[in-house]
């Protein structure tokens, strides 16, 4: 985090297998975060936002960084 508690940036990183939909969903429903195709490009990130849990906890341990697993019911 920036100072006073502001949020630099926030990255979606989706399983190559989420249905395209479900991303659309994710990144209507939070707007201000950008979407990414590897880990590698959160580097710079604050937080991370994924829907699959290995990515996270691999987040997590590379960077030291909070992710946030953003997981949706079956349509």
């Amino acid at each position: 985090m920036g100072g006073g508690g502001k949020i630099n940036e926030v990255l979606y990183l989706p399983n190559p297998k989420t249905p395209k939909s479900y991303n659309k969903v994710i990144l209507d429903s939070l707007p201000s975060i950008k979407s990414i195709k590897s880990l590698s490009g959160a580097r710079s990130c604050d937080t991370l936002i994924t829907d699959l849990s290995t990515l996270a906890l691999m987040f997590n341990l590379q960077f030291l960084k909070p992710s946030v697993l953003f997981l949706l019911g079956k349509p």
